[in-house]
């Protein structure tokens, strides 16, 4: 009986892990497109040339 508590627990820590791990993907993302389209907006080089430096 406790050692399955204790698995349900992991589990449920797990879970919450991955979803955070996904958040934070989104978030970087989000950031990385708003740095790339400042960057373009500052300079006049094309797009695909800040990403070939």
């Amino acid at each position: 009986m406790k050692t399955r508590f204790l698995h349900e627990k992991i589990y449920k820590m797990l879970v919450l892990h991955k979803t955070v791990l996904v958040h934070m993907q989104k978030i970087l993302i989000h950031i990385f497109k708003a740095v790339a389209f400042f960057r373009v907006r500052k300079t006049d080089k094309p797009f695909f040339m800040q990403f070939a430096l």
